[in-house]
């Protein structure tokens, strides 16, 4: 199960380029962004964590999902404004499901 399949119906947009985030905010058509622990070159944070803690202070209603199996960059992502992501290893399992709905659901 990837998140396109738990998502039916709902756009899923990747962003390479800190450019293509900040037009994606300004526009205002983000409703969960799901974040990479390990981000591409041409995002301009260190790792998701910073990227999360970042965006948050100025987007805080904004909800935000980590994507990594290590525990203490889940916690951390949480501190920075996070709600509860998942692992790659949760790809195919219930646990996806459950927290990506949970998010699209909750106000």
């Amino acid at each position: 199960m990837s998140v396109t399949g738990v998502l039916r119906g709902v756009k899923v947009s990747r962003i390479t380029t800190e450019a293509h985030l900040q037009t994606a905010l300004r526009e205002g058509q983000v409703d969960l962004i799901l974040v990479n622990r390990v981000l591409e070159p041409g995002i301009d944070d260190e790792d998701g964590v910073a990227l999360i803690k970042r965006l948050h202070l100025v987007h805080p209603k904004l909800k935000f999902m980590l994507v990594s199996n290590y525990e203490d960059s889940q916690q951390h992502a949480q501190t920075a404004g996070a709600l509860m992501g998942f692992g790659k290893n949760d790809l195919r399992t219930p646990v996806l499901a459950e927290r990506l709905k949970a998010a699209l659901i909750s106000g």
